[in-house]
């Protein structure tokens, strides 16, 4: 750009600028079409320094009308809260937007403190007030009423024929609306916490609320949900929600790590910047987790997500040494050596109960090297004594491609005559003495780096909750499928990987 060029840009944000300040209806009607505007003129104490790109680009999302679902994962202190939760929600009344927004979060403590912060600006934004008129429920006809509703969870803003509350995860809120409105803004914050995502059964229930109860109180087509948060856990909500809008391509994400300076040059003008923040933070934890967005268990995590290694297709052999093309211009030399099942049983249907969880493998030598592919299929089911003995048999079938595979059992207690009764079946069983391979976690480092080193295949599909669990080893109730997959490649290990094998267990 030339002199001249910045002079004339110069010269235009100067007299942009005065005309704000002087012309009230100007501003009015700039800020009305503008949430960027609308937080730039009345937010502009939040502004200390020169806001990132990411700011304008949510700035931006939250702004489209069309875009009826974002998903923001975002650092400590970027600024979202403010911009989401407080700003947005304000620019989306006084602009005739909304009539009915609705905040969440983890519990009441946090929803009052949201609302509180908009409470404030309601009443003491001095700007906000004169361009805009008084917030206060006074200004209403029914005034004891109105006014009685502010002190509570919902503030009446009558001016705009509107109101905004707020719920707690878990909150009942069936028949939710503000006279004609439904919610037509629901905004999430921070609605997951460590503690709320440790258990599948925990996660479940936060995303029953979310999916099964908030989002069915808004408007098809017309309410927009904001979810804001931190990756806690690969099967949060956040997550969840996360996959569901990949899968069907739809809405906005916006993950905002803290990687580097100059994802905020304004804030951060160094590398050296960044790294004072770090020392401040000292926890290695929290730092990975809140600000460079890294899902970290609190602690002794054996398997990460790094660790997972997936495959796309099986190979596709007759028995033994058929060659296969793979995507270069070499051929691959592929061994099949067996196939065999791992039964974890548990004979229950109490929902409490652990699961009968049971894991299919196949073993290949690919180019001289083993690799095991987890099948697809893979059980995690409350069963009684009758459905055990008919899933397993499937499962063995499944497992050997039509012809019964190999199923091994855990030989302890009830487990050993559930051997035998399946055997009965014609399926060939056998039982595994445990004692000598220690606890579940000294059992899980023992298989551990066939995973680590991707002789361990995952499929992209049918596997998702073995992966849960075995990412959360350690922080999960129940671990039924990491105890099938342990013992399936504990088997391995014994049977070994030579490609010299004469026995193929498939009968």
């Amino acid at each position: 750009m030339q002199l001249k060029e910045v002079k004339q840009k110069m010269s235009f944000e100067e007299k942009l600028s005065k005309k704000i300040e002087e012309d009230r209806d100007f501003r009015i009607e700039l800020t009305k079409n503008s949430f960027q505007w609308f937080f730039t003129v009345y937010f502009s104490r939040f502004i200390t320094c020169e806001p990132a790109p990411f700011h304008a680009d949510l700035k931006n999302a939250l702004e489209d009308d069309t875009e009826l679902e974002i998903l923001v994962f975002g650092f400590p202190g970027s600024a979202k809260s403010v911009i989401v939760n407080t700003a947005y929600v304000i620019w989306s009344i006084v602009s005739g937007r909304r009539h009915f927004p609705i905040i969440t979060s983890q519990t009441a403590p946090q929803v009052r403190m949201h609302l509180q912060n908009i409470r404030s600006e309601l009443e003491e934004n001095e700007l906000l007030i004169k361009d805009y008129g008084s917030f206060s429920p006074k200004e209403s006809p029914d005034v004891a009423r109105e006014a009685d509703e502010w002190n509570k969870t919902m503030f009446i803003i009558p001016r705009y024929d509107a109101a905004i509350t707020g719920v707690s995860v878990g909150q009942r809120v069936r028949g939710i609306r503000y006279r004609q409105y439904r919610p037509d803004l629901i905004i999430g914050d921070d609605v997951e916490d460590i503690q709320s995502v440790r258990t599948k059964e925990l996660r479940d229930a936060t995303y029953k609320w979310w999916k099964g109860t908030m989002i069915p109180r808004g408007v098809p087509g017309v309410t927009k949900t904001v979810l804001v948060g931190n990756l806690l856990h690969q099967d949060s909500l956040l997550k969840r929600v996360e996959k569901d809008m990949v899968s069907e391509k739809r809405g906005r994400i916006y993950k905002i790590a803290l990687t580097d300076h100059t994802v905020w040059l304004g804030r951060f003008p160094t590398p050296e910047a960044v790294e004072r923040l770090k020392q401040t933070i000292k926890d290695p934890v929290i730092w990975a987790r809140e600000y460079l967005l890294k899902i970290i268990p609190d602690s002794g995590q054996i398997i990460t997500e790094d660790h997972i290694h997936y495959y796309d297709d099986i190979p596709v052999v007759n028995i033994r040494g058929q060659e296969v093309e793979n995507d270069g211009e070499e051929r691959d030399k592929v061994d099949f050596l067996y196939a065999h099942s791992w039964v974890d049983l548990a004979i229950s249907e109490r929902s409490t109960a652990d699961c009968t969880a049971m894991v299919s493998l196949k073993v290949f030598i690919i180019n001289g090297k083993p690799r095991i592919y987890i099948l697809p299929k893979v059980v995690n089911q409350r069963l009684d004594f009758a459905g055990i003995l008919k899933t397993t048999k499937e499962q063995s079938l499944y497992a050997g491609d039509g012809f019964l595979s190999l199923v091994y059992v855990e030989d302890v207690a009830f487990q050993r005559a559930a051997v035998q009764a399946i055997q009965v079946q014609g399926v060939p069983a056998e039982g595994v003495p445990v004692a000598g391979r220690g606890d579940k976690r000294a059992k899980l480092l023992t298989v551990s780096h066939l995973i680590h080193n991707g002789t361990v295949v995952f499929p992209r599909k049918g596997a998702e909750e073995l992966i849960i669990q075995l990412l959360g080893f350690g922080t999960e109730e129940h671990d039924d499928m990491v105890d099938a997959l342990v013992g399936a490649l504990l088997k391995c290990i014994d049977n070994g990987f030579s490609d010299t094998l004469e026995v193929i267990k498939l009968l």
